[in-house]
């Protein structure tokens, strides 16, 4: 193997040193202490310690063995699957990849805000993809559409407004499915422009595409606009109807966050709440839909038909497999729809699929509650199932632990369920703070129970909790770059190094497997 600066790649884009604040320590002449003393350190040795790795060849492995970071507060020693033999169907398939038996290997990767702007799960498709060979792009959402972040490597836009329908509603309103959103147009000709960006597009070409919805029977048409269509550079949006709750004895802000499929923090800006007290009898708005207003650009234009076949679909998705491959197209349905996400993949080439579904505030009790969440998680027929919640668990108002466990098991059985020969994989909860600034118990307590529910249950587990460095570590991590100043998110660095110590711990268990 040669010396080379190869893996420069693999980590530079998943952090970059912060050469300002290291001089910020000799500009204003303080004396710093040894916490911060070990943050300049850690910032003027990781360019170094980056270029001294030794580049993978093809076919060898992305992260080296004996893998380490700059951060002593990271337990990389930790770093592995728990239960890691209830992987093993999931491992043999890979090791087949590539065979005439198994062509493509498929990942759905499940979650919250951690993972709805797909950072975190992009770095995990990037590196698997860059081993196993790509599939494709794989489930995307029009997230810009519907008012919200979302993944950076595609734009999508539209020619009619759109309502934004966020999470899951509880017993009332639209049932929603696979990606724990849903935009719905009454226009009669609504159509969606999507288009892979230009460094993204060679790898992520798709000539097959399935349509999630609430009702497959429509008319939907793909094609491409005469002449393109350009991405609107910018999208406003206009606030569409309140959806209202009128508070009883009992009730909590937790409590209407996990029925109405919002957050906490978002209650409280509706109402003009400050702390957590709510009075029987008050009104509050649980809920306000969005309506995205396309720039001018966007205009409705004759599609250009393309060759495909509508192959035969379910109750609530559309296949449809083309004869080119693309890098951007238009879809076009005739009448109002409820669209629950689109799947993009490469049938030409042998890889991984790797799909995200992260959807802001999410709990496990929220995709319980989605109408058409798992018959279309059986359509994606996922080798492996990743989840990452909890975080909304551990800071909720009230805290009770009978009921986690309940979501947690009522999930994680009914996946079973429907997809008997997926492997299913739990992450544990970060470490975060209350406040920014005090421990959380209960990140421990419900570390505890997905752990108690995976061995009970013959699923693995990675433990993010421990390895991140166990109870109060965010506080390292943020002082270091790598969390958000809120102590429960992180930021783009943070993100891409949790993709790469989770990806490390399953290759363990890859090679393992092979052996």
């Amino acid at each position: 193997m040669r010396r080379t600066f190869t893996n420069l790649r693999l980590w530079t884009r998943m952090l970059t040193p912060n050469w300002s604040s290291a001089v910020q320590y000799l500009k204003i002449g303080m004396t710093p202490n040894w916490s911060s003393a070990v943050q300049v350190v850690a910032l003027l040795i990781f360019p170094v310690w980056v270029t001294a790795q030794v580049a993978p060849g093809i076919g060898e492995e992305l992260t080296p063995k004996g893998f380490t970071t700059p951060w002593p507060f990271v337990k990389t020693d930790s770093n592995r699957i728990r239960f890691a033999e209830n992987l093993d169907p999931f491992m043999a398939r890979l090791h087949e990849l590539g065979s005439d038996s198994v062509r493509q290997i498929r990942i759905v990767h499940i979650g919250d805000s951690h993972l709805q702007a797909d950072v975190f799960s992009g770095k995990l498709r990037a590196l698997f993809q860059q081993k196993f060979g790509s599939a494709g792009r794989g489930l995307i959402f029009p997230y810009r559409v519907a008012g919200t972040n979302g993944p950076r490597d595609y734009t999508c836009s539209s020619n009619v407004y759109w309502q934004s329908l966020k999470s899951i509603y509880a017993g009332e309103g639209p049932s929603l499915g696979l990606s724990g959103l849903g935009i719905r147009s009454g226009n009669a000709t609504p159509a969606l422009y999507l288009q892979m960006k230009q460094k993204d597009a060679a790898q992520h070409g798709f000539d097959k595409v399935t349509i999630f919805c609430k009702d497959a029977s429509g008319d939907w048409n793909i094609g491409l606009p005469e002449g393109g269509a350009l991405a609107p550079a910018s999208v406003q949006y206009e606030t569409g109807a309140k959806r209202y709750h009128k508070v009883r004895s009992g009730d909590t802000l937790y409590d209407l966050a996990r029925k109405y499929g919002c957050t906490v923090r978002k209650l409280q800006s509706w109402n003009g709440i400050r702390g957590s007290r709510i009075n029987p009898g008050k009104r509050l708005i649980v809920g306000v839909t969005r309506k995205a207003i396309p720039a001018p650009a966007v205009e409705k234009t004759q599609l250009r038909p393309l060759e495909s076949v509508r192959q035969e679909s379910g109750a609530h998705h559309v296949v449809f497999q083309l004869d080119s491959l693309l890098t951007s197209a238009a879809i076009e349905h005739q009448g109002s729809t409820l669209l629950h996400g689109i799947l993009l993949e490469n049938t030409r080439e042998s890889g991984v699929l790797y799909n995200m579904i992260g959807v802001n505030g999410a709990t496990y009790n929220h995709y319980n509650q989605a109408a058409y969440f798992l018959p279309q998680l059986a359509a994606l027929s996922p080798d492996l199932v990743i989840i990452s919640l909890g975080t909304n668990e551990s800071v909720g108002g009230r805290f009770d632990g009978g009921a986690i466990r309940r979501d947690v098991e009522r999930l994680v059985r009914n996946i079973q369920k429907e997809l008997p020969g997926a492997a299913i994989l739990l992450s544990t909860n970060p470490d975060v703070l209350k406040r920014r600034r005090y421990l959380n118990v209960n990140n421990l307590a419900v570390r505890s129970i997905l752990i108690e529910v995976a061995e009970s249950n013959r699923l693995a587990v990675w433990d993010m909790h421990s390895v991140m460095g166990g109870h109060g570590s965010v506080k390292k991590w943020r002082a270091s770059g790598l969390a958000a100043k809120d102590a429960i998110h992180f930021t783009n660095e943070g993100y891409q190094l949790l993709g790469t110590l989770l990806f490390e711990a399953l290759m363990q268990t890859y090679h393992a497997a092979g052996n």
